[in-house]
């Protein structure tokens, strides 16, 4: 139990640089846990099919990392140093935040819906109401019944966006690599003739 609180609590009164990560890997509840790992399920295999094991895991941890940090930042900011913070909350916002944002052009429709010919919402009016959530919920933050570590979330989503911008243009680099390789491949054999 000692261990627990010392590596997998963010407490802004006894920062800890490795509770920042650990606390990735503890939840409150089963619900919590549940809940997380439900929307891991969802969400983080779309992801990981889309950019690799290594990339997913480089987002997870650093949007995790990210909210985590603005947490414990914001907390502190605001003299609120008996608060605790726990969870992939942020880890998963920023998953969602990397898939939504890198399909941000894209259309999904949830259980079919909206039905054929309507296209869908985009990948961008998915992720900006999920912020503005998070931002209104900013108002509840001391209150009593703020369950939400909001602060973590809009972390975790800053933290998916950047690393799926990254990933949209690295593939952006690759792709103009590759076409610029067969430009020159066909200027030889062209120039073999």
């Amino acid at each position: 139990f000692r261990m627990l609180n010392k590596y997998f609590i963010v407490v802004p009164g006894y920062p800890r640089a490795l509770a920042i990560l650990g606390n990735l890997f503890s939840h409150q509840s089963f619900q919590h846990l549940g809940l997380n790992m439900i929307m891991l399920w969802f969400m983080g295999t779309r992801l990981h099919d889309d950019i690799g094991r290594g990339n997913f895991l480089a987002i997870y941890l650093s949007s995790g990392v990210f909210g985590g940090f603005a947490s414990l930042a914001m907390f502190t900011l605001r003299r609120n140093f008996i608060t605790s913070s726990l969870g992939a909350s942020g880890a998963l916002c920023g998953v969602i935040g990397a898939h939504l944002w890198i399909h941000g052009a894209d259309y999904f429709k949830i259980l079919g819906l909206p039905p054929d010919p309507f296209l869908g919402v985009t990948g961008l009016g998915f992720l900006i109401p999920l912020v503005l959530i998070d931002i209104w919920g900013l108002r509840k933050i001391g209150k009593v019944g703020g369950a939400y570590d909001h602060y973590a979330h809009l972390g975790g989503y800053f933290g998916g966006i950047v690393g799926g911008e990254v990933f949209k243009r690295q593939a952006a680099q690759r792709k103009q690599l590759e076409i610029e390789r067969r430009n020159a491949a066909l200027r030889i054999a062209f120039q073999k003739r």
